[in-house]
């Protein structure tokens, strides 16, 4: 078991990870309970995974419409890596509310007495691939990763129940930046879309869906926040007929509408 974030991202790295999440746990997020990933379908844009079914089995006890993804999902340690075979999204659009299930059955090498535990302060560390998987591991709320967590929590970028972290976490979050630019960027042309409020992606087509599209690839919902996009940085969009010939006619400019030193921070507009 990795002893700090420092040797966890390269554990991951060594099986192709590229983004870092944490999340804590809670004592219902479990095996019996599911793991929640959020009150919205916004994990959908961090978790990689298959389509999305609608499950025609009845449940016990319970009409709940219910939706389903396949993920390829890999418990990795210090003797490798281990695929959970029947891990998935549930969906559910009532709520809506989305929950990751099936992460131990199949898998031998499966941190069960985790996963099954109501402990609280556990925190579950993922990872994603570029070819689409999703890469796991779990750490007891008193071992080192826990308690260099709950240390530096504060200085991750939150993503719904997500905290994205980076090893270059303190001052430096360009690296993490233009690495999250090069993954939208490889996947080549994108269709037009945006988040909405509550996390769901929807078909956009309107003159200023570069911008939108690109922030849903990144996670960012529309917002009016007069704060930084991702990682600290102001993320914005540059739209050209040509790519060919895509020489800017105009500058891009940014203003802070707010002053963050001052009088006016200290005490208030009044």
């Amino acid at each position: 078991m990795p002893e700090t974030f420092s040797d966890l991202i390269a554990l991951f790295q060594s099986h192709g990870g590229k983004r870092f999440f944490a999340k804590p746990l809670s004592p219902n997020d479990n095996s019996k309970n599911q793991v929640y990933l959020g009150g919205d379908f916004a994990s959908l844009n961090l978790v990689p995974h298959g389509a999305i079914n609608i499950d025609q089995s009845s449940m016990a006890n319970s009409k709940r419409e219910r939706a389903k993804a396949d993920v390829s999902f890999f418990w990795v340690n210090d003797s490798g890596r281990f695929r959970a075979p029947i891990a998935q999204l549930v969906l559910y659009p009532k709520y809506p509310e989305v929950r990751f299930s099936g992460f131990l059955k199949g898998c031998k090498e499966a941190p069960r007495d985790l996963m099954s535990s109501r402990e609280s302060g556990r925190v579950l560390f993922l990872s994603t691939t570029d070819n689409g998987n999703l890469l796991g591991m779990v750490s007891a709320s008193d071992a080192p990763l826990a308690k260099e967590f709950e240390e530096k929590q504060s200085e991750f970028n939150p993503i719904g129940v997500f905290f994205e972290f980076f090893l270059k976490q303190i001052g430096d979050n360009r690296s993490g930046l233009l690495d999250a630019l090069k993954r939208v960027s490889q996947k080549g042309w994108i269709n037009s879309k945006k988040l909405s409020s509550s996390g769901v992606t929807q078909a956009y087509s309107a003159s200023n869906g570069g911008g939108y599209t690109l922030e849903a690839e990144l996670g960012i919902r529309p917002n009016s926040y007069a704060a930084p996009d991702y990682l600290g940085w102001e993320v914005k969009q540059y739209g050209v007929r040509d790519l060919l010939k895509c020489s800017p006619k105009s500058p891009v400019t940014l203003f802070t509408p707010e002053p963050n030193a001052g009088l006016y921070f200290e005490s208030g507009a009044e």
